[in-house]
């Protein structure tokens, strides 16, 4: 099978045809030479990780000359001409105007001479392809035959992208992400009692976690060992809340070894337990990440690869730009970004998650802004009506999805509205 694809500024259009149908060729056709030359190395690095053997090919089309379009695609029909067993796939998925044209003039007037010429349109969003066989039936006229193939995971032939691929796909790289765990791991049990803690008083919560962090240091003789006075513990302005720090203890959470010349000696039950309460926005960003990867639509993860901390190189360069992005999904080849803010939110997370969302998968992507106290007028977070609907306002007006709330959500809640994200 030789797959024509028509070089489209969008590489998930790319390349997405190749991975759900490994033909034996694809042939991109392009009016930018520099641009092909760049991209297929990076398509062909991310086959070779599936183990997809296509041939890679590129053709030169002169820029709105139909008639040298033309010429070009009719070569490459031409070669494949002799071989009796050959299917040629002409993608209409995306690509130039003046390239389609000449695909549609083709079909229009020449596909009945080739039986195994189709052409070829890939739903991204549903995984829904469409395969079009353009003939004249029995009175001379041109009739076109249809069928579809289902690409989603419930046809057991998923097509997909992970986030590595869909990033590499745009040019970038992840230089660091956060921890990852199963969902048979315990450290998910510890991501509910932490988020339990922090959806009851979410500024508490930032105001504990930021003077916990602010006073705790590693025990010089302890290996995993910290240590923080007990004098810091109390009800003042500038104490640690001590009822923070004994649900902490009474979860299990942090570990108390010792009481050692008012010191109080503990350990964190693990890394992620410490980082969530060294950075409080963390509880938030592994609550996403936790009940994303739980996600099942018919028996399948709604989510197709999940990471949370990502941190995007946009280009390799030694002092270029670097993005974190708090937690990023892919469901089948849409990318959604997402921010979570367990607080105060500034007008530039917004313009961040745009810019970051069109860099990696523009028209494609998904974008989210998570958030707790800021929209919720009981809270003692809570912006106030007139900044609240602003910046909700601006959210939508940069397609931005707003999950307000999410801490009086139940799980299953909060499940639902993350998948409509990539809806």
């Amino acid at each position: 099978m030789t797959l024509i694809e028509i070089f489209d500024r969008s590489p998930i259009e790319n390349l997405v045809s190749t991975i759900a149908l490994r033909p034996d060729q694809t042939i991109y056709i392009g009016t930018d030479v520099k641009r092909m030359q760049r991209a297929l190395p990076v398509y062909r690095e991310i086959l070779d990780g599936r183990g997809i053997g296509t041939e890679l090919i590129f053709r030169s089309a002169a820029k709105n000359d139909l008639e040298a379009t033309l010429a070009v695609i009719d070569m490459i029909l031409d070669e494949r001409s002799d071989e009796p067993d050959e299917i040629c796939l002409v993608d209409i998925s995306g690509g130039d105007e003046t390239l389609l044209l000449s695909v549609g003039l083709i079909l229009g007037t020449r596909a009945w001479e080739r039986r195994k010429l189709l052409a070829f349109r890939l739903n991204l969003f549903t995984r829904i392809a469409t395969y079009f066989l353009v003939r004249r039936d029995e009175n001379g006229e041109l009739a076109v035959a249809r069928e579809q193939q289902d690409f989603s995971n419930a046809s057991g032939n998923p097509l997909y992208l992970t986030v590595d691929e869909n990033v590499m796909l745009h040019g970038g790289s992840i230089t660091s992400r956060s921890e990852t765990f199963d969902l048979d791991d315990p450290v998910c049990e510890d991501i509910d009692a932490l988020w339990e803690v922090s959806r009851k008083d979410c500024v508490g919560w930032n105001a504990s976690v930021g003077r916990l962090s602010a006073e705790v240091s590693r025990y010089a003789d302890g290996n995993n060992l910290y240590a923080i006075p007990e004098e810091a513990l109390g009800t003042g302005k500038n104490k640690l809340n001590r009822d923070f720090f004994n649900q902490l203890v009474g979860r299990g959470l942090i570990k108390l070894r010792r009481n050692e010349s008012g010191l109080l000696i503990f350990n964190y039950k693990n890394r992620i337990v410490r980082e969530c309460l060294t950075k409080s926005g963390s509880v938030l960003e592994y609550y996403t990440y936790k009940t994303a990867l739980k996600m099942r639509e018919n028996g399948f993860p709604v989510f197709d690869s999940v990471e949370t901390g990502v941190v995007l190189d946009w280009d390799g360069r030694a002092n270029g730009t670097r993005n974190e992005i708090d937690v990023m999904m892919m469901r089948g080849v849409t990318p959604v970004f997402i921010s979570c803010k367990n607080g105060d939110i500034s007008v530039d997370e917004l313009y961040k998650i745009g810019a970051v969302a069109d860099r990696f998968g523009a028209d494609f992507s998904r974008r989210a802004l998570l958030s707790t106290a800021f929209f919720d007028s009981g809270s003692r977070g809570f912006a106030g009506p007139n900044a609240s609907n602003n910046m909700e306002e601006r959210a939508r007006d940069m397609r931005i999805r707003p999950i307000s709330c999410v801490h009086r959500m139940t799980e299953s809640e909060f499940a639902q509205a993350l998948s409509k994200l990539a809806l």
